[in-house]
């Protein structure tokens, strides 16, 4: 489900299959998703052997230079927009896994710049994460000293996502990690803590963006999903 982050990911053995419209779709092998505004349903192939590498929400602008809006709700070959990563996809196949992230540390700092601090679009993720989601766009506006049209522009152009989806999702990551470290507390509860007016409220936001209710998500098996959580590791 969206994570407010774009990823790239690295295919070793058989890739993954995406599910749309009741088609299955054979993903490259190497592939930039880019911001995503509802769920993703994945198959793996009879073999996995995979790296995914999330990055912060302002580093997919960083890397790639254009505007994150063109890359939202698409899955593209890496060589299209990042040519000088296919060579580290053949760096990592070589390698043991328990060199992998070395490796990829090793070559992004090459190609990154030094994280940004002190820009609108970082201020903006932070205030909206700070937050925990909880914020409006009007608010956002006062926070960094701008007006809500350009929190509006700079979200969507770096971030690929409206201040509010991208607030919604936060929201909503943060109720995951909620329901994964505290499975005992009631949803309703968990509703109120991560600002929602009531249940109902977070069961139809939960539902738009996983595409199965907060139950359902909690009893299935959410593989992908926990691993990229906000609230997976807190």
């Amino acid at each position: 489900m969206p994570d407010g982050c774009i990823e790239i990911v690295f295919h070793f053995a058989d890739s993954f299959s995406r599910l749309s419209d009741g088609t299955e779709v054979r993903q490259p092998r190497t592939l930039v998703v880019g911001q995503t505004t509802g769920p993703t349903v994945l198959r793996p192939g009879s073999s996995v052997r995979a790296v995914g590498i999330r990055l912060l929400p302002w580093g997919g602008t960083a890397l790639l230079q254009i505007p994150i809006c063109e890359l939202t709700d698409r899955f593209l070959p890496i060589g299209e927009l990042l040519p000088q990563f296919e060579a580290l996809g053949e760096q990592l196949a070589a390698a043991p896994a328990h060199e992998w992230t070395r490796i990829a540390f090793s070559h992004l700092t090459k190609c990154l710049p030094v994280e940004p601090t002190g820009t609108l679009t970082t201020e903006l993720v932070r205030a909206i994460v700070g937050s925990g989601g909880r914020v409006t766009v009007r608010e956002l506006a006062s926070t960094v000293h701008a007006t809500t049209r350009s929190v509006e522009r700079v979200m969507r152009r770096d971030i690929g996502l409206s201040p509010l989806l991208f607030a919604r999702i936060v929201r909503v990551q943060k109720a995951i990690g909620r329901m994964r470290y505290s499975p005992q507390r009631r949803l309703g509860r968990i509703a109120i803590d991560c600002g929602y007016y009531d249940q109902a409220h977070f069961c139809r936001d939960f539902r738009q963006l996983s595409g199965m209710t907060p139950t359902q998500f909690a009893a299935a098996d959410s593989g992908l999903t926990q691993a990229f959580a906000y609230g997976a590791t807190q």
